[in-house]
């Protein structure tokens, strides 16, 4: 599940970074990008992972 995306425009995309949900005890830690170029289509472009809180 995704939240709260941060959307940005860069080289003619539009790109968002969505927050990562449904996981007990907030405990994600991968996140995707999405880039579009019409704000309509979306495709997932990257993925990435944190360590969490240690």
């Amino acid at each position: 599940m995704n939240a709260d995306p941060d959307v940005h425009y860069l080289n003619g995309r539009y790109w968002i970074y969505p927050t990562t949900d449904g996981f007990q005890g907030w405990s994600g830690t991968k996140f995707k990008a999405y880039s579009s170029k019409d704000l309509v289509h979306w495709k997932a472009t990257a993925s990435s992972s944190t360590s969490g809180p240690t």
